[in-house]
């Protein structure tokens, strides 16, 4: 946040992404609205959308220095001091995407995000997370409220569809294997080595 002030947009990107030799000519801020008109119904934040079963993450994004983007950015930071919500920043990110495409179906004479999916953001009464069911949740309400995968409709949010440019492809079970701009090695555990060596580099 205290970036933010100098700059026309920062573009938030997590070290352990990895960009795919053939797309460096591809310009990451570009495919999250950075170029697009400074004006106020331009998006002031940009980031990967996310369809079923698509795992959430927060890994790539954009976020503009205009009043909607240093007030989504407010939402974001407000909801990271929660205490032991899931991937801390990670939950707080996706509901605060969810409650901006409230407001604007507020805005639309619609009905609202009603935080329905704010409960998933803790542990269950065993102390564990329920990823799945928060993500579950998010793709019902992003849905209601913003529109399907790959078409979402937001005044303050770009929704960069993944196949058109993959910005922040998160490796599964098939690797490297998806087309992508950027594949993200995401987890805690990290096999460094197997991971440059996808690449052509060496530790």
């Amino acid at each position: 946040k205290r970036h933010l002030p100098f700059f026309d947009s920062l573009l938030v990107v997590d070290p352990d992404e990895f960009v795919v030799p053939e797309c460096w000519n591809i310009s990451i801020p570009s495919v999250l609205g950075a170029l697009l008109p400074e004006e106020d119904t331009a998006p002031a934040v940009g980031m990967r959308d996310f369809g079923r079963p698509q795992t959430l993450n927060n890994g790539v994004a954009l976020i503009k220095n205009t009043p909607r983007g240093r007030f989504f950015l407010d939402l974001l930071l407000d909801k990271a001091a929660w205490m032991q919500t899931i991937e801390k920043d990670q939950g707080a990110f996706d509901e605060s995407v969810l409650e901006i495409l409230g407001f604007e179906a507020r805005a639309r004479g619609e009905v609202p995000y009603d935080s329905s999916c704010s409960r998933y953001l803790f542990p269950n009464y065993l102390g564990h997370h329920e990823i799945a069911r928060y993500a579950m949740c998010w793709w019902d309400a992003s849905e209601k409220h913003g529109g399907p995968f790959g078409s979402r409709v937001s005044e303050t949010i770009r929704f960069a569809d993944p196949r058109i440019a993959d910005i922040n492809h998160v490796v599964g079970a098939r690797g490297i294997e998806e087309a992508a701009v950027l594949h993200h090695f995401a987890g805690r555990t990290k096999d460094w080595d197997r991971m440059l060596t996808l690449f052509g580099m060496s530790r």
